[in-house]
């Protein structure tokens, strides 16, 4: 019943969008990313990557900012993950993180990392769980968008790449401690705890 409930939802954004006129994009810009990234949710859960490719590629080619492009950008990788695409999942998050402005992930064993992580841990060791859970909540589309993809990724490097996920998980929390807490930094801390 799930599945057929995101069938129907997603006919329902794409009887929606039939009723966009030509310049929606100009006129009805809110509106246009709206009905486009709920379209690629709803294909998303119903397995549909194709459809997801095609409403989130529109999105990507008229957002006029970064943040309007985060669910476009989460809904490709999370779809192409679920299909089990995995090396194109982590190619499309890859371009994704970089035009968010974040580095490269690093392969276990990389000196840098590994000072890294013993800092991390040692911040962590050594700050309080009261300081750590009053930690402010940050309001920050952009860190929640790169947060989203991080932890897409965590899933794809367990199947892909295992040697990635200390590099993803020290990220995550990383940005939790610098920018404010998100919806994932609880996970994020659970990985890095692994």
């Amino acid at each position: 019943a799930a599945l057929k409930d995101f069938g129907h939802s997603l006919s329902y954004f794409e009887n929606g969008k039939s009723f966009l006129d030509v310049g929606s994009w100009e006129h009805q810009y809110k509106l246009s990313i709206d009905l486009h990234d709920a379209a690629a949710d709803a294909a998303c859960a119903l397995g549909a990557v194709s459809d997801v490719q095609k409403y989130s590629l529109s999105v990507l080619s008229h957002a006029t900012s970064l943040e309007d492009k985060l669910n476009a950008m989460l809904a490709i990788v999370k779809s192409l993950r679920k299909s089990l695409a995995l090396q194109e999942a982590k190619q499309w998050g890859v371009k994704f993180l970089q035009e968010l402005g974040e580095e490269p992930c690093r392969i276990a064993g990389d000196p840098q990392l590994n000072s890294d992580i013993s800092s991390m841990i040692k911040l962590i060791a050594d700050v309080a769980d009261e300081s750590i859970l009053n930690l402010k909540q940050s309001n920050d589309k952009k860190l929640v968008g790169i947060m989203k993809l991080y932890h897409e990724y965590f899933y794809i490097f367990q199947m892909v790449e295992p040697g990635m996920l200390f590099s993803v998980s020290h990220r995550m929390v990383q940005l939790s401690f610098e920018r404010g807490l998100s919806e994932i930094s609880p996970i994020a801390f659970a990985q890095f705890g692994v």
